[in-house]
């Protein structure tokens, strides 16, 4: 489905699922989708990007600072597509994709150290967590929650705080350096 948003506003669409794909944008977007228990999570989606929820959502509210027409689907399920043509370069920028050792919450705040040489940092929270995490705070209810199986790409090299609404669980990492 195709829409266009103004600069500055909100657009806030009737959509089922437990999948919302960016087809086409052209800049950033912030995604809220409104899972089916009332609760919400946010995210912020480029073209080409997707995000998967365990749950089922109701609506999606989509924000963008800039005028632009984009292009979205909604399923259950992934939609895979493989019409990719051309020549793709994946060792222009460099880099490397480094595994991070898994953090385990046997207290509830952990630090997520520093690395100034770090592009984005991958978290996936397990599939058995008990309970929410909480990116970007010590404390419940502050940050962005990721629940069991969700996983989250941040841009931060400086140092992140995690919190944990159950101890025991567990982020696994990695980073783009």
């Amino acid at each position: 489905m195709k829409i266009k948003i103004e600069a500055d506003s909100h657009e806030t669409l009737t959509q089922v699922g437990n999948y919302f794909r960016i087809l086409e944008a052209g800049g950033r977007l912030s995604v809220t989708l409104y899972l089916a228990d009332g609760s919400s999570r946010k995210n912020d989606l480029e073209s080409g990007m997707a995000w998967k929820v365990e749950q089922e959502f109701r609506a999606v509210e989509i924000y963008s600072e800039t005028t632009q027409t984009i292009e979205y689907v909604t399923s259950f399920g992934e939609i895979l597509d493989s019409r990719i043509s051309g020549s793709i370069n994946t060792t222009e920028q460099g880099g490397a994709f480094n595994g991070l050792p898994l953090l385990n919450f046997d207290v509830n705040a952990k630090t997520i150290p520093q690395n100034l040489n770090r592009r984005e940092l991958h978290i996936s929270a397990s599939d058995t967590n008990a309970g929410l995490i909480w990116l970007g705070s010590k404390v419940t209810g502050a940050g962005i929650p990721i629940d069991a199986g969700e996983k989250a790409v941040i841009y931060v090299n400086s140092e992140m705080q995690v919190y944990a609404d159950n101890l025991a669980d567990k982020l696994y990492l990695a980073e783009l350096i």
